[in-house]
């Protein structure tokens, strides 16, 4: 290592040469004068500034056109072209840059090799574009590490002859070398022995750096556009296609694998929700005599109350509705059970029959979801769970009309499955169903004999049948209110019920303390009250007046989810699939940067080059995040198409295909894209990481 020495490199024109032994200390000398190796004591002044007070950016000026450095191992970009290793070095003006080329490669015999990759020549070929690299910036000072270490005597005549005239054009040139060729081509000969440096040999000395006149006078570094960081990396990618593509398919199939697992968690984090929010558009509130606030359940829980109601009421009654009906802005309120369906249809009657997967048609044959069809698909009745009038409020039966309507007027209106219409007219026009009459094999409850029944189609409603044949097709018939009667056996039954313990009784005393309470709190029969507002922008003042009236029922509403006790309920969820999405995405970056290892300590390692070439830190980095949003761009673009047919061959014909509904959604494929951001920075930081000063030192070591 160094020691007490001092060494001054100060005429222009001139070449020193550098001996020593191995592990003299040569190599940290040239690290220091390049400004990689800052990790030492004494002082260094470059064109009389101290090179310790300088920044990061002086030193990129600095290694951009002041000092450049040949590089006993090259440390070239091997993937990249000749042409394209000198035109990336570039630092100064495009406008004479490929004069600047021609020029270089002309000189150095390399014109033939110009559009060949570095990793296709010969060592000495290499050694010379690397000359030709370190003199494109037309720098003051040239640092070479054993220029002529692996050239025959021909070459390294060819070789020093460029380097004398580089000398003779004004460079201040400092070779390091044991190639005793060398020597005769040097002006000063340093030897390097037990730390110190001596003066071996002087030739004539050649004038002071300040007076000669240097064509290779420094010109200022141009910044790296962010189109040149594009064209770099674009080229760079283009060059290693190959190997893109090998290291490209394990993180595609990771990618799938996140798609897959987040539409699936999302599904079913959000499935339940959705069932009971879907149906509500923007201008309904649903209220529920057994549906409390969660307050008021803490509330009786405390105080050891067991009670679903208020207190008050059972069902609402018609002054309830009144009630209601009198805030501003309402425009209808109907009181209904809600969830109370009948499954037979107004004669009582239940039906009788199945459809075979035989008897399918055949564009329910030809979808994917046949497979995985049951052998007999069972018919069902089931009522409308609102009037039609109101399914666009509140449609919780998830009732998507194809063609016509909902059954309103008659009995014997249905509403059938796209499956069944499309048995009655032979294929999928649907409005051809519309009011034929459909004959079904119906019994009564109490009885097994099957008799033959005519009704008539008014609507047809979707199934969705090509992602998932559903076990059992419900055929729909009119909203039937049916209020609760108060008979004095249910009175009987209500009051077991309500009176568990002493607190309980009291509680409830109100509405069971004798038949005719318990008619009043009964009302109409109906437990549930559905809203309408005239305008959405109406629904918060409504709310707050249906609060003020009923304080103890919870509200059901889109605006609740948002702004209510749901909204809490909404945010939990979002906070389980963001979490548990960037966790996951976190451990892919993580899995990711493993399986990639190799390929980002060398790509690093490509990096440093750049670095050393004047690039600054920024640019380095805004280079690996440029690469890194290209490759998961086109990964997760590749991975997409990849998904198509793996959906449309498998996934919508298994059991949990109801899950993958929405795989391809904008805003499904949106939020993934978003993890897989947070993905690439893991990838970014990682690679970032590699260029960090430490690291440097020892990609670019000498």
């Amino acid at each position: 290592m160094l020691s007490d020495t001092t060494l001054n490199i100060d005429q222009s024109s001139h070449i020193y040469t550098l001996i020593g032994q191995s592990g003299s200390g040569k190599t940290t000398l040239l690290n220091i004068l390049f400004g990689i190796d800052q990790d030492y004591s004494g002082t260094y002044y470059l064109n009389s500034a101290d090179a310790r007070k300088f920044s990061n950016s002086d030193w990129d000026n600095v290694r951009s056109t002041q000092m450049q450095i040949v590089y006993q191992d090259f440390k070239l970009l091997d993937s990249l072209t000749v042409e394209d290793n000198l035109t990336f070095a570039n630092r100064l003006s495009n406008t004479d840059l490929q004069t600047r080329i021609d020029d270089a490669l002309s000189a150095l015999d390399l014109e033939s090799v110009k559009n060949k990759k570095v990793r296709n020549l010969s060592g000495g070929q290499k050694q010379r574009v690397a000359l030709a690299r370190a003199t494109i910036n037309r720098p003051e000072i040239l640092l070479l590490d054993e220029p002529t270490g692996n050239l025959d005597d021909q070459n390294t005549t060819k070789l020093m002859c460029y380097i004398s005239s580089l000398k003779d054009s004004g460079l201040t040139i400092l070779i390091i070398t044991h190639d005793k060729r060398v020597m005769t081509y040097s002006d000063t000969v340093l030897q390097l022995v037990g730390g110190k440096i001596q003066v071996a040999d002087v030739k004539e000395p050649s004038a002071s750096l300040g007076a000669s006149h240097s064509m290779y006078q420094p010109d200022s570094p141009q910044k790296t556009g962010l189109g040149l960081k594009i064209k770099y990396v674009l080229r760079t990618l283009r060059a290693s296609l190959s190997d893109q593509l090998l290291s490209a398919v394990p993180i595609i199939l990771i990618i799938m694998s996140f798609c897959i697992i987040f539409t699936m968690f999302r599904e079913t984090i959000f499935s339940g929700f959705n069932t009971i929010f879907s149906g509500f558009d923007d201008r309904s509130i649903l209220i529920d005599t057994q549906k409390l606030t969660d307050s008021t359940q803490k509330k009786l829980q405390r105080s050891n109350i067991v009670s679903s109601y208020d207190g008050k009421r059972i069902g609402f009654s018609e002054v309830d509705r009144k009630q209601l009906q009198d805030i501003p802005n309402v425009s209808d309120v109907l009181l209904f059970s809600n969830g109370l369906i009948n499954g037979d249809d107004e004669s009582h009657n239940l039906l009788a029959q199945s459809l075979a997967k035989k008897e399918l048609p055949i564009s329910v044959k030809d979808s994917p979801s046949f497979v995985s069809a049951p052998d007999f698909i069972s018919l069902s009745f089931e009522s409308l769970g609102v009037p039609a009038a109101q399914l666009a409020n509140y449609n919780y039966q998830q009732i998507h009309l194809l063609a016509g309507e909902s059954p309103a007027k008659s009995a014997n209106d249905l509403l059938i499955p796209d499956i069944l219409a499309e048995k009655v007219t032979s294929n999928a026009d649907y409005a051809r169903a519309i009011n034929k009459p459909l004959a079904l094999a119906i019994r009564k409850d109490n009885s097994v004999k099957a008799a033959k029944k005519t009704y008539r189609i008014v609507g047809v409603y979707r199934t969705n049948y090509q992602q998932q044949v559903p076990a059992t097709l419900k055929i729909y018939t009119r909203f039937v209110a049916s209020p609760t009667p108060a008979t004095r056996a249910d009175y009987r039954q209500t009051i077991s019920v309500l009176t568990e313990n002493e607190k309980t009784r009291a509680y409830n005393a109100p509405m069971i303390k004798s038949f005719t309470a318990y008619q009043q709190a009964l009302g109409t029969g109906h437990s549930s009250a559905l809203i309408v507002a005239k305008n959405a922008k109406d629904i918060p003042s409504i709310s707050n007046k249906i609060r003020t009236l009923f304080p103890k029922y919870q509200q059901m509403s889109q605006y609740e989810t948002k702004n209510g006790a749901y909204a809490k309920v909404y945010r939990n969820l979002v906070f389980y699939l963001i979490g548990g999405s960037a966790l996951l995405a976190l451990i892919l970056g993580v899995i990711i940067c493993f399986l990639n290892k190799s390929k980002i300590r060398n790509r690093s390692k490509e990096l440093a080059i750049l670095y050393s070439l004047g690039y600054s830190k920024r640019s380095v980095n805004q280079i690996v995040l440029i690469e890194n949003a290209i490759l998961f761009a086109t990964y997760y673009v590749l991975a997409v198409v990849l998904l198509i047919p793996l959906y449309y061959f498998y996934l919508r014909t298994t059991a949990r295909a109801s899950l993958f509904v929405n795989l391809f959604s904008v805003n499904n494929l949106a939020m993934i894209f978003s993890f897989l951001i947070l993905t690439m920075i893991i990838s970014v930081l990682w690679g970032i990481n590699g260029v960090k000063k430490k690291n440097l030192r020892k990609y670019l070591s000498l």
